[in-house]
């Protein structure tokens, strides 16, 4: 018989809650930019570029950098007593 146990992730940015967290925090930030920006003396046409440009390429780095990380952090699967090397690996390829 094999039992698998499933456990709910309770980690940061796994909730409705910290997504929209996340979202409201970029969102934020590239405005706090934008008018820092146009407050340091840049025209706002040059500032919208700028925060543009940071704002995507820190999305682009940051979401690479996430698959990077859960890639190289994955748990394998466990051989339990009452499973076989072949049913685990099985089991591991339908996850």
């Amino acid at each position: 018989m094999c039992v698998i146990f499933l456990q709910k992730n309770t980690e940061f940015g796994y909730s409705r809650k910290d997504v929209l967290i996340i979202g409201v925090s970029i969102f934020g930030g590239g405005f706090a930019m934008y008018y820092g920006l146009q407050a340091g003396g840049l025209s706002p046409g040059i500032a919208g570029n700028f925060v543009q440009l940071f704002v995507v390429l820190g999305l682009c780095i940051g979401w690479i950098g996430s698959y990077i990380f859960r890639v190289a952090n994955k748990v394998s699967c466990v051989v339990l007593p009452s499973m076989t090397v072949l049913s685990c690996i099985e089991l591991c390829h339908m996850a």
